[in-house]
């Protein structure tokens, strides 16, 4: 004996998709949550360094997504205007020579005097670091989390 209920691969169908459209609209209110902290990042750092406020969200298949944002430019500094702008500013923010923030783990030393770049310096004293960025964004986290539920309940989801 035998029953035939019709509709079932539909409803095996869309079990099937739920995954990949869940992964979706997590992206998209991942994108929604990093826009406003990108709204607030850039009414808080100095205005020719705006441009170069953006967000990154990826989805991987295997269900694994990421968001960031902040201040990114390429690490190239010649013939390169987004990098020079990107070097000017982590320098504003974190300073130079006498003026490093302390709190701040930097790869390379301050080379000394007798170097040859220490002999090329200006001065000894450098820029002093103002820590715009660190003001900017604290308390980020909470406020990402925050937005990212709005998002998903807009969309229909109940996160706790």
């Amino acid at each position: 004996m035998g029953v035939r209920i019709e509709g079932v691969s539909d409803v095996l169908r869309m079990y099937d998709n739920a995954p990949k459209e869940m992964i979706n609209h997590v992206k998209k209110a991942m994108r929604s949550a990093c826009n406003v902290e990108k709204r607030n990042l850039k009414r808080s750092i100095p205005p020719n360094a705006r441009s170069l406020v953006k967000s990154k969200v990826k989805g991987a298949s295997s269900g694994n997504v990421t968001a960031r944002f902040g201040m990114f430019g390429t690490t190239r500094m010649e013939n390169d205007d987004e990098g020079m702008r990107w070097f000017h500013y982590y320098w504003k923010n974190y300073g130079t020579l006498q003026g490093r923030d302390p709190s701040h783990h930097f790869d390379n030393p301050i080379r000394h005097a007798g170097t040859q770049a220490g002999k090329n310096r200006r001065n000894n004293v450098g820029q002093v670091h103002e820590n715009f960025y660190e003001a900017a964004v604290s308390g980020y986290e909470t406020r990402f989390v925050d937005n990212f539920r709005k998002a998903m309940k807009e969309q229909g989801y109940e996160i706790e």
